[in-house]
Order: C-alpha cells, then structure tokens, then sequence
C-alpha cells in the first residue's frame, strides 16, 4: 500500500561531514610567511639598532613543518576541532622560526609569558576555521507528527511537507518528500 500523507516536520536531527579545504601549498605560504611576520616582529621589538637586526628565514626546515602542519589539519577527523592540532604545530612553526632567525633566545627574555605565541595562535586558529568548509549534510533522522489536527494548528510554511510512504511487512519506508511551498519533490534514503 502506498500514501501520501501531510505531516509536521517536528525535529530534524542531521550530521555534516566536514574537511579542511586549504590547499596545502597555499597553506604553506600562509604559515611561512605569518612566521616571517613573527621574526619581524619580535626583530623590531628585541633588537633596537635596525642594521643589527637579521634578516627573514624561509628556512626548509619552516616549510617542512608548514606542510607537516597541513597534513595534520587535513588527516583531522574531527575537522571542527582543529584547536590541538594548531596549538601544537603552530608552536613549532613559530619556535622554528625564530631559532632559524637566531632571534628565540631574545624573545624568551623579553616576552616570558610567550604573549606573541598566544595571539598568533589564536590568529592561526581563525584562518583554519574559515578554511574548514562543511562538504555534505545527511539527514541522521526526521521525527514527524502525522496527526491532521496538529498539522493544520501548528504547521506553517516551513514545517509541513508531504510525504510518500510504502506500508510493508518489516515497517513504514518514506520513498519521497514533496515541498509545497517549492513543488519539487525528492526521493530519500529508506528509514525504517
């Protein structure tokens, strides 16, 4: 037997698969060059004579981790928590960095509570989390209210939908979902 009944969408209750979309050259550049801004930084603070201060490293050793890095973001399996992964790499790259550039003693003694270390995280943080993108959402499972009283009283535009069912032995299976508002209709995974 087949139907077609109205029903109240009650609660929805789905997962979204996400994945770390920052290319990993792209990304690279972008860790390498925030630790580049990090040896400036801490150059212009610890070192006052401007012709005594060294020069930028883009070490292979700073773009090694960089890509270590990526690969740690991108092998995360939970990718909406990325805070472990960044506080731990990025306190290499940022280490690393300054010891290429000679300047991490300096920074120890004048920055002991590592202050920079904590801002740049943060910013690293933020730039992970905007390049984190959500690749599909799945219904995991639709709770209906197929009662006609309730759909007429508490249905709106949003909230009711029509719905295709099949009737068998083993239990109800929804085949499609209709949109009214829309007029499209489409097919769905079988629920049991």
């Amino acid at each position: 037997m087949s139907l077609s009944i109205p029903v109240l969408v009650s609660d929805v209750r789905f997962s979204r698969l996400m994945r770390f979309g920052f290319p990993a050259d792209e990304f690279a550049e972008f860790v390498v060059s925030r630790a580049v801004g990090v040896q400036t930084q801490v150059a212009a603070s610890c070192v006052p004579d401007p012709h005594r201060r060294p020069d930028a490293v883009r070490s292979a050793e700073l773009q090694r981790i960089a890509h270590e890095f990526h690969g740690r973001l991108a092998a995360n399996r939970e990718p909406h928590h990325p805070d472990p992964i960044v506080t731990e790499m990025w306190g290499q790259v940022f280490t690393a960095g300054l010891r290429d550039a000679g300047l991490l003693d300096l920074y120890t003694e004048s920055d002991p509570a590592w202050d920079l270390l904590a801002g740049t995280t943060r910013e690293v943080l933020e730039a992970v989390r905007r390049r984190t993108v959500v690749e599909r959402t799945e219904i995991e499972s639709l709770l209906v209210d197929p009662e006609t009283n309730a759909v007429r009283t508490g249905g709106g535009e949003t909230g009711v939908c029509t719905v295709n069912v099949e009737l068998v032995e083993e239990g109800v299976y929804f085949r499609s979902v209709h949109d009214e508002t829309t007029g499209q209709t489409r097919t769905i995974v079988e629920f049991g």
